[in-house]
């Protein structure tokens, strides 16, 4: 019975010592589907798989978000948007799963840091590529001010299984 509490003792230690070993992220991480859509387009312009937000294809209901219709023209396709909470003025790596549907390019997306006041205090943009592929697209860090806001706004959803998937930040 002794040698039982022993051994048992033993592999109680050695779990704990590896489980304090083990360092956490300080990562947050959330499906893109729990954000908004922007530039007064509806629900119906989007899908959602998975948690991710996927775009439907090019329909006229759906509002560009910038003129000129779909790319190649000039246009952005319609754009989606999450808000990131955040717990502290620091600056915050960003960065996005995404695949390219049948269009020639992938989402685009863009972290912006806001003051409290609504002033814009930094931003960065990467657009994914890879035809089929899911792919991990990091932004470079920006700057979130003391008590401000982190968003991460995509674009180029104008394409059939266009999608953007899971967000990171720290």
């Amino acid at each position: 019975m002794a040698r039982t509490i022993s051994t048992l003792s033993s592999c109680i230690l050695a779990f704990a010592g590896i489980a304090t070993l083990t360092p956490v992220a300080d990562a947050r991480s959330s499906g893109a589907w729990g954000g908004n859509p922007l530039d007064g387009n509806s629900l119906s312009c989007y899908a959602e798989t998975g948690g991710a937000v996927r775009g439907i294809g090019f329909t006229a209901s759906c509002t560009p978000g910038a003129p000129g219709g779909p790319p190649p023209n000039g246009g952005q396709g319609p754009r989606w948007e999450v808000q990131l909470p955040v717990d502290a003025a620091k600056s915050y790596a960003v960065q996005f799963s995404s695949m390219q549907g049948n269009g020639s390019g992938g989402p685009c997306c863009t972290a912006y840091a806001v003051s409290p006041t609504g002033t814009l205090s930094g931003s960065n943009t990467i657009c994914s590529s890879g035809s089929g592929m899911i792919q991990r697209a990091p932004l470079n860090p920006v700057s979130v001010p003391s008590g401000g806001y982190l968003f991460l706004a995509c674009s180029g959803l104008w394409y059939t299984d266009s999608q953007v998937g899971s967000i990171s930040w720290n």
